[in-house]
């Protein structure tokens, strides 16, 4: 099965099978960790001594916010804004439990469809998240 038609498993109203996709999906991962971190490792490391050293970048997100015609405050400004927000965030995923019928979201449940029958229900309640 690829990766594809294991997505559409990832939204299923069955939780093991949610768990299952989700595991299938990131397993390649697991299997090579050890790679994946090397690999995750270098390029950090490639950051530090190009960005930082040679170019003289203020941090390596700086890096990526100049390839991306972004100014640094423009991203710290959104990172603020985010943290500030945690809490609806926070709401949202509670509200989501118990809307799938959980007490506590899993990774597994992200993507969980939800119980409510009415869409402008579903909308209305997560305006009120604010």
């Amino acid at each position: 099965m690829g990766r594809e038609e294991l997505t559409t498993y990832v939204r299923s109203k069955n939780a093991t099978i949610r768990e299952i996709a989700y595991k299938e999906l990131l397993g390649k991962y697991h299997q090579n960790k050890g790679v994946v971190g090397e690999i995750y490792q270098n390029i950090v490391l490639n950051w530090k001594n190009e960005g930082i050293d040679i170019r003289k970048f203020q941090s390596p997100i700086s890096i990526q916010n100049v390839g991306n015609d972004i100014d640094d405050k423009t991203v710290e400004s959104l990172l603020e804004v985010c943290k500030k927000n945690a809490p609806v965030f926070q709401k949202y995923f509670s509200k989501k439990a118990s809307m799938v019928g959980m007490k506590k979201l899993r990774r597994y449940d992200l993507y969980a469809p939800t119980k409510s029958k009415s869409k402008e229900k579903t909308i209305h309640m997560l305006m009120q998240l604010n």
